[in-house]
């Protein structure tokens, strides 16, 4: 909890909360979807989105149905969400609209 300063109102720092609440099972650091989401400032959707379009790890799935991520699946995941791609030229060439000649 935070206090803040002018108002006295306590709130949670949320990226610091979801890294608190690393699961641990056989000696290995599982973190949440939620946590995931914080950490890198993703939707919940573009996280399942990448899942599903094979473009992160799938993660581990829980007893409780939770899916859960190891460290180094956190961190494939931070640099998929941080990569930097060269714009396609030939994207940019799209057909004209309503009929105009480029």
């Amino acid at each position: 909890m935070m206090l803040h300063l002018e108002t006295g109102a306590t709130h949670c720092n949320e990226k610091r909360r979801a890294m608190d609440m690393v699961l641990e099972i056989r000696g290995i650091n599982y973190f949440s979807a939620t946590d995931i989401t914080i950490e890198i400032g993703i939707t919940r959707q573009t996280l399942w989105r990448w899942r599903q379009e094979g473009k992160i790890p799938y993660g581990h799935r829980f007893r409780n149905g939770r899916i859960l991520f190891t460290a180094a699946e956190l961190e494939s995941i931070r640099q998929f969400a941080n990569r930097i791609d060269p714009i396609d030229q030939e994207a940019l060439n799209q057909l004209p609209l309503f009929g105009q000649k480029s």
